[in-house]
């Protein structure tokens, strides 16, 4: 071996194919076994199209050229046998495929395509072509015949010198032109022979390499045909594919695409089983195809299914390995024991190389890796990954004479090879990623950075931490080794003294921000702001409430809700404690209760305070309070949370600047400033609040005045279980997790309505079978909640659960009081020990009051609720606070009312009201009688006392049943007096009609002084017809009969029907009649009207001032008069004029002219 490892830039599978020297240099690593195996097992049997990417450098090429030298069968036994040995130590199973591929009965002609390809169906033919030609198989394209035939035609259109030389070449042979293309056309090989051997001599010494037109795989396809003749098939390698997808244009895509298709469906779907295809790329199909559009991204990724895809890195073990080799000249003059001890502890500390051994460690790493500094070796092969190219890869720089090369710094520097100078050799490589790319916006992030630098004597350290942290990012190594102050000295060779200073002038100048969280540094773009000072000033001016620092406090809790996860799983429900956070002031000050959720089952409290001495204060306390609250757990710290009010206030501070828009406008910078600074904030808030959440030994907790052992959250979980059990033994069971729950979708709420519907139904008609069926909401309700507990709500005793007896033991002892709130019924399912998910309460009230609920009735705001249906029901245990109940179960106290009322009021009984409770039903019915009733005769005082004092209880019906049957009994003498009944009755039937009209008449009649209709008539036909015309009441008299005078003056003066009056429109009645009649006395009238006659016909015209509009009708109509008038007499132009005035009047106007003239 020579001083130097000598390396090469790149391999060129066309020329390098068959090289023994790749054979002897390829070191196998544990990423090229999948490709080994996939590969060459097609040949054997598996898939046969495949796809290579991978970067620059990690040596994808190289193991494409062995693999196609290896299915070629291009090796002698002696360099096979090397190979096999390599595979080895690594996967003895690839010698095995490597041996069946080498006796494999099928002889592989490798096809080469490189990456300057334009077509690639005319390319891949004229590869096959070549190298058909090349192996020296004779086999005759179906699309050359055509080829030759028109490079000929083309010569004696295009080119008559060179059609002129090869008839002449023709008649040497003493052949005619006609004759010798049928022999073409036979597929003659002697004179297709001849033809490409004399195309030199007649095109200036080009090469005849037919193109191609028509379809790929039937050509294809073909040449396998004849290759499986003669124990061949082909073996079709794209080196550089990338470039093909690179060069791609929108409109030859698809194209592309469907001939990738069917040439990897041919490979794996040919009878021969002669056909595999390699495609080698830099990058997946899915990254060359970002530029497109969305539809030919998928395209591509269709396509790249049809491919078995392997992934080649560069191999970080085999780097070293390499990296050793090459560098063994440039430790002859160094001393071993330089700086030996800093890199083991380097080592030791950062799992920089997991993958070897102690002993490679220290004979590779710490012995032989000078001058590659062992962080440079670390990152290395992952930066290479990503930006490689093909003239700077992982071996190119171990030789490279360029700014960043290893031979470059080592021959001018003399000295260690840190990482940042990594950043100089692949800076060309990141400029040329694009804008969106993670290593573009890395690399343009420290551009930008960079000038803000300010030169200095430290201006090239400051630059070198920059660019290590520029490639912990474009290679993401954050996830393998963080870049802590500790690991940046040691991978630039610093003290820890010199990169604390380093580090505190960027961080001045706001290009280097510390994550407190990640406990490492990064670069970021600070705003030229100075934000520190702005918050200080905002907080000295801004004053928070406690609650408010509390409740953001209590958003930053990793879990706000825990589980006691034993007795959720017994009793089939989810209960939960929620987390709060209190401050040691509001416990002490017995302010707590008014904090604690009611939504949660339980409570856990977190007491945080910053004062030592409070803490001893509650301590002395805790134990008192604990006891006075069943449904929390309090938990109080050992030692005091410094800082964090301070912490809070700033984090409400940096909140609303975030919301301040003329804030930010300052600067574009600011928001991420702020960002980075809210981040490390809240992670000093959290480690706070750490003993609480991670129920460390600096926190006890208390319940009851006990402490209790809690060490992580099984332990909590453990006594949550214990602690619901003592509160809630009597939960039912509901095995429904979509309907036992605080909150349910509504879907599940409109079953529950349909549920409760049928059980209402079911109480009113007394049927003991709820009968529901089908696979919905509603059923899994009813099968949950009824069915599986053996509810049926007429029948009580056949309850058997424990839990539900002692429930509805309880709910009868609040109906046993007869009057209450129906909060009272509902807070015996929520509370001890009970506590019914509200969503279950609906469903399971009436079942289990099924007996009792006909009984009940229920008001809102104290006004009776005539009809209960699911869904209101559902709205009246969702907000109970507006609701009261009344409970009577004695049915014999109303049975003479109930005969009484039925004989009367027979015809308003509907018999789907008896299954109401009797007040109801009774009340049913006698409203359904008082709304039949005209208005005037329900609200009208001007009846007898009886028929008022009837009218007025049944209105008490309306929202106050009981009350209403109380007055009833009174009133009816215990529903034995019939008569006062039938007379109210009767009164209130005839009241408009007979006694109301009577009144009306008497009024009119006195009014007028006069005593029957006949006279009414006799007047007011006596007045003019002007009169008659503009008067409300004399129109109303002529226009009616004796049967409907009344209601047609009162119609016509009130302007309202006499049923929909009250006692008040009589006295308005009265006044419009008065004031009627002395506007009809009045003769001014006369002089506001004119009256034209025609015999017994008339029109009546009111005076009224012409507008512009009606002057210039006026205007227009005497001039047509005038002119088209003059063969017409006057006369005749004045009956025109009559019959357009009686066409144009109104109805109206017309209700009073055709009267006759008594």
């Amino acid at each position: 071996m020579t001083n130097q490892l000598k390396f090469h830039s790149s391999i060129n599978i066309r020329f390098d194919l068959g090289e023994e020297n790749f054979v002897n240099r390829f070191l196998p690593t544990p990423f090229h076994i999948t490709p080994f195996k996939g590969i060459l097992s097609g040949v054997l049997g598996g898939q046969k199209s495949h796809i290579i990417s991978g970067p620059y450098g990690s040596g994808k090429s190289l193991m494409s050229t062995i693999i196609t030298g290896l299915i070629s069968k291009q090796y002698s036994d002696v360099v096979l046998g090397r190979l096999l040995k390599k595979f080895e130590t690594i996967d003895d199973k690839v010698g095995d495929i490597i041996r069946e591929v080498n006796n494999h009965e099928i002889n592989y002609i490798p096809v080469i395509l490189d990456g300057n390809v334009q077509n690639l169906r005319r390319s891949l033919i004229s590869s096959i072509h070549k190298a058909l030609k090349k192996d020296e198989t004779n086999i005759i394209l179906p699309s050359l015949i055509m080829e030759i035939i028109n490079t000929i035609k083309k010569w004696e259109l295009e080119f008559p010198a060179t059609f002129s030389m090869f008839i002449k070449e023709l008649e040497n042979k003493k052949q005619k032109l006609s004759s010798w293309i049928k022999l073409i056309e036979k597929f003659n090989q002697e004179e297709i022979e001849w033809f490409t051997n004399i195309y030199p001599s007649l095109t200036s010494g080009s090469y005849f390499i037919p193109g191609f037109s028509g379809e790929l795989v039937s050509q294809v396809n073909h040449i396998l045909d004849e290759l499986q003749k003669v124990g061949k098939g082909l073996l079709i390698v794209h080196d550089e594919f990338g470039r093909f997808l690179q060069s791609l244009n929108s409109n030859e895509v698809h194209e592309a695409m469907q001939d990738l298709q069917d040439i990897a469906e041919l490979a794996d779907h040919n009878s021969y089983q002669n056909l595999s295809i390699l495609l080698i790329t830099h990058k997946n199909m899915r990254q060359y195809a970002q530029r497109f559009n969305e539809d030919l991204q998928k395209e591509f990724q269709r396509i790249e299914k049809r491919y078995a895809l392997y992934n080649v890195e560069s191999d970080q073990s085999t780097f070293v390995r390499i990296s050793n080799m090459a560098t063994q000249y440039m430790r002859r003059e160094w001393d071993s024991d330089d700086y030996r001890m800093n890199l083991w502890n380097g080592l030791t500390r950062y799992p920089l190389f997991p993958e070897l051994s102690q002993f490679e460690k220290t004979s590779l790493i710490v012995e032989g890796s000078y001058p590659i500094h062992p962080v440079t070796l670390f990152c290395m092969p992952k930066l290479a990954n990503i930006v490689a190219q093909n003239e700077r890869t992982l071996f190119t720089f171990l030789e490279s004479n360029e700014n960043g090369g290893l031979k470059y710094h080592y021959e001018k520097y003399k000295n260690w090879y840190t990482a940042d100078k990594l950043f100089d050799y692949f800076e060309p490589a990141f400029d040329e990623f694009e804008h969106d790319s993670n290593t573009r916006k890395s690399y343009l992030l420290f551009r930008r950075l960079q000038k803000r630098l300010i030169p200095s004597r430290h201006l090239d350290d400051q630059l070198k931490i920059m660019k290590l942290l520029t490639i912990w990012d474009i290679t993401n190594l954050n996830t393998r080794v963080i870049p802590s102050l500790d690991f940046i000295s040691f991978a630039m060779m610093l003290t820890l003294e010199e990169t604390q200073e380093l580090i505190g002038e960027l961080y001045k100048l706001k290009v280097l921000r510390y994550l407190n969280d990640e406990n490492r540094f990064v670069l970021y773009e600070g705003s030229v702001v100075d934000l520190k000072s702005e918050i200080e000033s905002r907080l000295l001016l801004t004053s928070f409430s406690l609650e408010q620092k509390l409740e953001s406090a209590e958003k930053l809790l990793e879990s706000r809700f825990y589980l006691p996860k034993l007795y959720n799983d017994e009793k089939s429900v989810t209960r939960f404690a929620e987390v709060m956070i209190a401050h040691l002031s509001e416990v002490i000050g017995e302010t707590i209760e008014f904090k604690l959720s009611e939504q949660a089952d339980f409570n856990i409290v977190y007491i945080v305070t910053d004062n030592l001495d409070e803490i001893e204060q509650l301590k002395k306390q805790i134990h008192y309070i604990s006891t006075c609250f069943e449904n929390a757990i309090f938990v109080i710290p050992k030692y005091p949370a410094h800082s964090i009010f301070y912490n809070l206030e700033k984090l409400l501070v940096i909140e609303s600047l975030e919301q301040d828009k003329v804030f930010l406008i300052q600067d574009r910078f600011l928001i991420d400033e702020l960002t980075f600074l809210k981040r490390s904030l809240l992670h000093d808030i959290r480690i706070t609040l750490s003993p609480y959440v991670g129920f460390t030994s600096d926190c006890e907790w208390i319940y009851e005045g006990n402490f209790l052992q809690i060490t992580d959250e099984r332990s909590l979980s453990n006594n949550l279980s214990n602690i619901m059990n003592k509160l809630y033994p009597f939960t039912p069971e509901v095995r429904n997790e979509s309907f036992n729950r605080r909150n349910i979708a509504k879907v599940q709420e409109k079953g529950a309505y349909k549920v409760i519907d049928k059980i209402l139904e079911n109480i009113k008609i007394n049927n003991n079978e709820i009968n529901i069926s089908g696979f919905g909401p509603d059923y899994l309700i009813y099968a949950t909640v009824l069915k599986n507990n053996g509810l049926h709500p007429m029948r009580p005793e056949l309850i058997k659960d424990s839990s539900l007896l002692l429930l509805r033991e309880s709910l009868l002892a609040v109906l046993k009081q007869e009057k209450g709130y129906f909060k009272d019924l509902i807070n015996i399912f929520k509370n001890t020990p009970f506590s019914v998910r509200q969503p279950i309460i609906p469903v399971l009230l009436p079942t289990l009051l099924g007996k009792e609920w006909k009984y009940i009735l229920f008001y809102n705001n104290d006004i009776f609720i005539q009809v209960i249906n699911g869904e209101l029901l559902w709205k009246m245990v969702s907000d109970p606070s507006n609701y009261t109940f009344a409970y009577q179960a004695i049915e014999g106290k109303y049975s003479e009312l109930t005969i009484l009322v039925e004989e009367c009021f027979s015809e308003f009984i509907k018999e789907e009201d008896r299954g109401s409770q009797t007040p109801v039903y009774l009340s049913k019915v006698l409203v359904r009688w008082y709304q039949s009733l005209p208005r005037l005769a329900r609200i009208s005082d001007k009846q007898s006392a009886l028929s008022n004092q009837l009218r007025e209880i049944i209105r008490v019906c309306e929202v106050r049943p009981l009350d209403a049957m109380e007055l009833l009994i009174q009133f009816t003498n215990m529903g034995r007096d019939n008569e006062k009944v039938k007379f109210a009755k009767a009164e209130g039937e005839e009241y408009i009609n007979i006694v109301h009209r009577n009144y009306m008449e008497n009024i009119i009649f006195n009014a007028l002084q006069i005593e029957n209709y006949d006279d009414l008539d006799t007047w007011a036909k006596g007045y003019s017809n002007i009169k008659r015309r503009t008067s409300k009441l004399l129109s109303a008299i002529i226009s009616s009969g004796s049967e409907n005078y009344v209601d047609t003056i009162a119609q016509s003066l009130v302007g309202v029907s006499r049923e929909e009056w009250s006692d008040a429109t009589d006295d308005v009645f009265q006044a419009e009649l008065l004031n009627e009649l002395y506007n009809i006395k009045s003769q001014d009238i006369l002089e506001d009207f004119i009256e034209i006659k025609s015999g017994e016909k008339s029109i009546i015209l009111p005076k009224v001032e012409l507008s512009t509009k009606s002057h210039f009708i006026y205007d227009d109509i005497r001039r047509k008069l005038k002119y088209t008038g003059r063969t017409v007499t006057n006369d005749e132009i004045l009956v025109i004029l009559w019959r357009l005035m009686q066409d144009i009047s109104t109805k109206d106007m017309l209700d009073g002219l055709e009267m006759e003239n008594s």
